[in-house]
């Protein structure tokens, strides 16, 4: 268990909801019913209004798993639009959570489809977000660094992922000890 509270077995005990939440998330009824739901609200709310943002997450994100993805990319974008257009300085901590997700999950999108620019982009934007949110030396901002490490390599770009690698492997070293399973398995990577 790492210092969060969350290891793989506790995740183990949760796979048949898991299993059931996916498949509901999969179903054609879910999207038309969330593209229904989008309707009514862009009819009364406009085009760019936060009450969109719930749905849009949603919808983003069956067509992610669905693998509808230039339909999920759309509503991701539309979402970091929403959410950018609000930003301030005073920007709310829920505001920024919500650039860290959709960020990183275009990054995901785009990763995917080997599409190593465009998940850059994204990769990068959701590590600024999560930095500005968390503080460069937090789990959250780290984890953001290892995806953008793991898409370096994928990209074969290893001397930037190596370097971003030893900066998480630091990172855990101090906060967590030499001897925890997470940095062991940072030095396997």
């Amino acid at each position: 268990m790492d210092s969060q509270g969350f290891s793989y077995w506790s995740l183990v005990g949760r796979a048949p909801y898991l299993v059931r939440w996916m498949d509901d998330l999969n179903s054609p009824q879910k999207k038309a019913e969330l593209l229904e739901e989008l309707a009514a609200l862009e009819a009364c709310c406009g085009d760019y209004f936060f009450e969109l943002l719930p749905t849009l997450e949603q919808l983003a994100l069956v067509c992610h798993t669905s693998g509808a993805w230039q339909e999920a990319a759309t509503y991701y974008l539309r979402v970091i639009e929403i959410r950018e257009m609000a930003q301030t300085s005073d920007l709310p901590e829920h505001d920024l959570l919500g650039l860290v997700k959709a960020q990183h999950s275009l990054g995901l999108l785009y990763r995917v489809q080997e599409s190593f620019s465009q998940a850059h982009t994204h990769y990068k934007k959701a590590l600024a977000y999560s930095s500005m949110l968390y503080g460069a030396r937090h789990f959250k901002t780290i984890e953001m660094q290892n995806y953008l490490s793991g898409l370096y390599f994928a990209w074969g770009k290893c001397d930037l992922a190596a370097a971003l690698l030893k900066n998480s492997l630091a990172f855990y070293e101090e906060v967590l000890g030499p001897d925890n399973e997470t940095v062991a398995m940072t030095l396997y990577a």
